[in-house]
């Protein structure tokens, strides 16, 4: 396809959210849109939405509307799109993606909570009627609503500052890490706990000596699932298998937030008494998912959940988490999966 001469205010959009990729941003600079198209799409799963704006300048600069957009896309993007479009008051673009993933039979549970805005902007814009027909195509098109297991015999705990020597611990070194596998930087171990220290521990994770709290604390690559295997003494991790495609990577690599270097510091378990969103051990998953469909790339059986990571409370050096991330474990071949919620 020819090159089209970008307009100004195109180029400041493309410089000022720009590819992962400088190849890749200087086609589009030079007039590839159809490429540059392509690519902040796929962008924009990894930066949280920004290349959504880019992406519809392109598609206008191309002359396709939102439906020829939207329709343009892979179904595996609606559900982003939608949340950014309904974040942004474009309601319209949102119901448009939200539809065609509903009507694709690819949506996951996840997708629930955008059911009602949906279902409103249908009915606000087509009229009760409408609104009805899309609230029957929610149901037959979503995964039911899965109910939280039956865990009440496995307590909650937060994760706080110990005055005194603990057995578990803040940062450290106790584990050898491995690099990243989008930014190449070391993962960073936040937290460590003695599993024989702890009986809720034990009753989960009974062959493992240490269980840890772990992610990269340098780009956003914990944005994608990852699977990772302990050795037999719990002293080195191996990343088995990451949920995402070398170009997803190379995103998340580009979004760089270095966290300080974490000295070793005594941790404690405290009995929850709130739902505060920080570091826990016990208790339920955060994931929105299924929890009972999560199991180990390595064995393929079914995995636990044992903790989750958050932003820690009173811990210094601070370092800042995106949400939560639900660390699930199996217990015969010491495989940890890690997911972001």
């Amino acid at each position: 396809m020819a090159s089209i001469k970008l307009s100004p205010s195109l180029q400041t959009l493309v410089k000022r959210t720009p590819l992962a990729s400088r190849a890749d941003a200087d086609r589009v600079l030079k007039g590839d849109l159809e490429h540059g198209a392509q690519k902040y799409a796929k962008q924009a799963l990894v930066d949280g939405g920004d290349s959504w704006k880019v992406f519809f300048a392109l598609e206008g600069e191309l002359g396709r509307g939102f439906d020829a957009s939207v329709g343009g896309l892979p179904v595996t993007s609606c559900e982003s799109l939608a949340r950014w479009a309904f974040d942004n008051g474009r309601d319209d673009v949102a119901a448009l993606a939200y539809q065609r993933l509903l009507e694709s039979g690819a949506a996951a549970s996840s997708a629930r909570e955008l059911a009602d805005r949906f279902v409103q902007t249908v009915s606000d814009t087509q009229g009760p009627a409408a609104g009805t027909e899309a609230r029957a195509l929610v149901e037959r098109a979503l995964p039911a609503a899965v109910a939280s297991r039956a865990r009440s015999e496995v307590p909650t705990f937060h994760v706080r500052p110990a005055k005194d020597r603990s057995p578990h611990s803040y940062g450290g070194y106790d584990i050898a890490m491995p690099p990243c596998s989008a930014c190449g930087e070391k993962l960073r171990l936040y937290f460590s706990f003695d599993v024989e220290a702890e009986p809720t521990l034990v009753s989960l994770v009974p062959s493992w000596a240490m269980f840890p709290l772990v992610g990269c604390g340098s780009c956003r690559a914990w944005m994608f699932r990852t699977e990772i295997q302990l050795d037999q003494e719990t002293t080195a991790a191996t990343i088995v298998r990451v949920y995402a495609d070398p170009e997803a990577l190379r995103a998340a690599a580009h979004s760089r937030t270095p966290t300080p270097v974490m000295p070793r510091a005594n941790a404690a378990l405290v009995l929850a008494t709130d739902g505060g969103v920080e570091p826990t051990l016990g208790g339920d998953p955060h994931w929105r998912g299924n929890p009972q469909s999560v199991s180990c790339w390595t064995c393929h059986q079914p995995m636990v959940f044992v903790a989750a990571m958050a932003t820690p409370v009173g811990f210094e050096p601070s370092v800042a988490i995106t949400g939560w991330h639900d660390h699930f474990a199996c217990d015969r071949c010491r495989t940890l999966t890690v997911i972001a919620q």
